[in-house]
C-alpha cells in the first residue's frame, strides 16, 4: 500500500468523528486506517492513472481543524462551488483537482473519482471514475 510521509501529529477516533458527522458520511474503514496514521500524509508512490493519463496524489487532505488542507473546509468550499453532498474530496493534487469518495451510489462502499475543479460540478465530465475502492485506488498507485 505505499509509504506514507507522515505528519508530527496523529489523528483521534474523536477527531475522526467529528469530521464524519460534519461531513454526513462513514467513511470506510481502509480510508481511516490510512488516515489515523499519517493525517495530511504524502504517499509514495504517487501516481494514479485516470483516463490513461497519470495524475499525481499531492497529499491526504487533513482531519485536524486549522490545518492548511482541513477536509472540512475543502469539503464546504467545494460545495459553494455546487458540489454534490455526496461527493467527499479525501486528497488533492499539485493543481487543485481532488481525489473524491463518491457516496451516491453506496454509502457504504463509495467509488473514487477524480474532480477536475475547473470544469463545473454539474457537467457531465467533472468527473472521471478512478477506482472502485479505496484499498483498489492504493494499489494502483505508482512511480511516475
Amino acid at each position: 500500500m505505499g509509504i506514507w510521509k507522515t505528519s508530527s501529529q496523529g489523528v483521534t477516533e474523536q477527531e475522526i468523528q467529528d469530521v464524519e458527522n460534519q461531513l454526513g458520511v462513514c467513511f470506510p474503514k481502509d480510508f481511516i486506517d490510512i488516515v489515523r496514521k499519517p493525517n495530511a500524509g504524502r504517499p509514495t508512490p504517487k501516481v494514479i492513472d485516470v483516463c490513461e493519463s497519470g495524475q499525481v496524489v499531492r497529499q491526504l487532505l487533513s482531519f485536524l481543524p486549522g490545518g492548511q488542507t482541513y477536509i472540512v473546509e475543502e469539503t464546504e468550499d467545494l460545495r459553494d462551488d455546487g458540489l454534490d453532498e455526496k461527493i467527499i474530496p479525501f486528497a488533492n493534487d499539485p493543481f487543485g483537482n481532488y481525489f473524491c469518495f463518491d457516496f451516491r451510489v453506496s454509502d457504504s462502499n463509495p467509488e473514487i473519482v477524480f474532480y477536475d475543479h475547473e470544469t463545473d460540478p454539474d457537467e457531465d465530465d467533472a468527473f472521471t471514475f478512478v477506482s472502485n475502492s479505496f484499498t483498489s485506488f492504493l494499489s494502483n498507485m505508482k512511480d511516475s
